[in-house]
């Protein structure tokens, strides 16, 4: 993703070390990658495993990060070229939160056996996902923070004061967006007081929620991230009221931009982002959420402008530059 680029450019200036990734170019995000300094990109689908190890063998890197485990032939060849080169640094990420479910449970088995052995570093955002990291085997000395951060160069300006809830991220069941519309249209217009709900973002659930929308709700397309950010310079309270949301980057970027914060009691992020400067909602609950909306429409000018300041406070929390140093110092050692 976009954010990603942030990190990846610090650490280009900080190490000075070439960066070369393999991403998957299937259309599920709109994100294009460009070459920049540092960083050259290569599509995932002009690669057969065998070239993938092919460039490892050619590159001969000192860190390899993975940044999932979907993509089996990916993952083979890592681990056939870290067979012969037990030199090279492996990075994992790990963004799922740690539930004890008994897939989990059954999954840290199978990764212990499959994966473990040439896994270095689990590089994780928050705790639940570090406790995670715990029950697959890491070492605490071998558990990274700071895997994820906002790219704070577009998301760096104080926003407005705007009377709207904001909602940004894809139209999809599991995003909830479908109950957030509901609750927002079970507010009565005198309660309201001219607040409007803006959701921005793409998915299939798009032209069912378009016939939906009544008046004081916005629907806008997918904006790449300096339009995102010119468009949310115009200010008011964040919304994501993800039935699952394993970390949520979206929330540092509304965070750093000052919007208080209306968030899922599930999103990972809350737990170093909403400290003062919103409310926690239980996701499956239309009440939860409106109730929550209602209380917003209730404060006055002056506890808005705190809980802006608070979230611009907590931004600085973790930084592109903090989660590079993180990397840097894994690979170093």
């Amino acid at each position: 993703m976009g954010y990603s680029y942030a990190v990846l450019r610090e650490y280009v200036k900080l190490s000075g070390h070439e960066i070369i990734i393999i991403s998957w170019d299937n259309g599920q995000t709109h994100f294009k990658p460009k070459n920049e300094k540092g960083i050259t990109n290569y599509a995932r689908s002009s690669f057969s495993t065998d070239k993938i190890y092919n460039l490892l063998a050619e590159v001969k890197p000192i860190g390899i990060y993975i940044s999932g485990w979907m993509d089996k032939g990916y993952i083979n060849a890592v681990a056939n070229y870290k067979a012969g080169n037990k030199g090279t640094t492996v990075i994992t990420g790990l963004d799922n939160q740690y539930v004890g479910s008994f897939r989990q449970k059954l999954g840290s088995i199978y990764f212990k056996f499959k994966y473990k052995s040439f896994i270095d570093y689990a590089w994780v955002p928050g705790i639940k996902q570090y406790q995670f990291a715990l029950q697959l085997g890491f070492k605490k000395k071998s558990i990274l923070k700071n895997l994820y951060s906002a790219d704070l160069t577009n998301f760096n300006t104080m926003s407005t004061h705007s009377k709207r809830f904001v909602y940004v991220g894809r139209f999809t069941e599991i995003k909830n967006v479908q109950r957030l519309m509901d609750a927002f249209k079970r507010i009565n217009t005198k309660q309201r007081k001219n607040w409007e709900l803006v959701l921005i973002g793409n998915g299939h659930l798009d032209v069912e929620m378009q016939k939906n929308k009544i008046e004081g709700i916005e629907i806008m397309n997918f904006l790449q991230p300096p339009e995102l950010a010119k468009e949310l310079s115009k200010g008011g309270v964040f919304v994501l009221p993800s039935i699952s949301e394993p970390w949520g980057v979206v929330v540092h970027e509304l965070a750093a931009l000052g919007y208080p914060m209306i968030l899922s009691k599930n999103c990972g992020a809350a737990e170093v982002f909403l400290d003062g400067n919103g409310i926690l909602i239980n996701p499956m609950s239309t009440d939860s959420i409106k109730n929550a909306m209602i209380q917003f429409m209730e404060k006055d000018d002056y506890e808005l402008e705190l809980m802006k300041k608070k979230s611009v406070q907590l931004s600085t929390i973790i930084t592109p530059i903090k989660s590079a140093v993180t990397l840097f110092n894994a690979l170093m050692q």
